[in-house]
């Protein structure tokens, strides 16, 4: 079972020396397997901003339908499950320097995983991922396709987007179908949202602001232009004589967004041949202003 998560507050002295301050335990469900992604210091407005993640797992594997070709379950080390993530970000108050009075604030929780995260000013720019569970995900293996169709037809744009939580309260929208766009080459294997959030760290309640695309990303860069980039590689499949076969090349598409304060823009999109790497640690440092790094091999 995962440790309960707690911050610590030091304070470096002239000499080098650092006393601890405090230890402030983090809200967490251990039974969600939390983990921390980072953290960043508002300093003007004396806030911190702890992000977290954390996944419930939604559903369990489906009985193999008769006639289907189906890998034996003894034979997987761990079974395929159905999750889902949810990034939180929660705010540290932080009193002045030497003071051991830091107290936890405003806890939002939204729908996804955390792509990647920057700090303009007091304001949080957080990319998030979402994939989201629908009804006919819900269905079981068998089921026939007049009830899949049923389900289909019966679903909205509150099944696809992803949601928002304050304080643990009821979940409300964190976007509208108006504050989507829709990017027709994007190649994700199921069906994905990508969000931006604003969110300023300088006022009460955190007040923010999203803006989302269908499809999926795997990098981001912000520019001191406050200029927000995202890039996905993109590999097309064909299907030859009953395989599946990737292409020889891979295609990066590129995502532009205008970021002022909590105002978010589209600007652009376009694409460049080869792909950004295999590590996805390191895809964000081939990337730039004016220039993107690929590989076309």
């Amino acid at each position: 079972m995962p440790l309960q998560s707690q911050l610590n507050l030091h304070l470096r002295a002239a000499d080098g020396r650092v006393t601890l301050l405090q230890s402030l335990a983090l809200p967490a469900d251990p039974s969600t397997y939390p983990s921390t992604r980072g953290m960043l210091l508002a300093s003007a407005a004396k806030r911190l901003a702890v992000l977290g993640e954390s996944v419930t797992v939604t559903g369990t594997p489906s009985p193999c339908p008769s006639g289907a070709f189906c890998i034996a379950t003894d034979a997987l080390i761990y079974w395929p499950v159905a999750v889902q993530h949810e990034t939180q970000v929660q705010a540290v108050e932080l009193a002045g320097t030497g003071a051991a009075t830091a107290t936890l604030g405003t806890r939002l929780t939204l729908s996804g995983q955390v792509v990647g995260s920057r700090l303009v000013g007091n304001t949080l720019v957080l990319v998030t991922s979402y994939l989201p569970t629908l009804p006919v995900d819900l269905l079981p293996a068998n089921a026939t396709t007049a009830e899949r169709d049923a389900a289909l037809a019966k679903t909205t744009a509150a099944d696809v987007l992803p949601t928002l939580r304050v304080n643990g309260g009821t979940a409300q929208p964190l976007v509208v179908d108006t504050d989507c766009h829709v990017q027709p080459k994007n190649a994700s294997l199921s069906l994905q949202v990508t969000t931006i959030t604003t969110i300023d760290l300088g006022a009460p309640g955190l007040p923010r602001s999203s803006r989302c695309f269908l499809g999926g990303t795997e990098a981001i860069y912000l520019s001191p232009a406050s200029n927000l980039y995202l890039a996905t590689s993109r590999y097309a499949t064909v299907l030859t004589r009953g395989l599946v076969v990737h292409a020889a090349q891979a295609t990066t598409d590129i995502h532009k967004f205008s970021v002022t304060g909590q105002a978010i823009t589209y600007r652009a999109s376009g694409e460049v041949t080869g792909h950004l790497g295999w590590d996805p640690e390191r895809s964000a440092y081939r990337l730039s202003e004016h220039t993107t790094a690929t590989c076309a091999c």
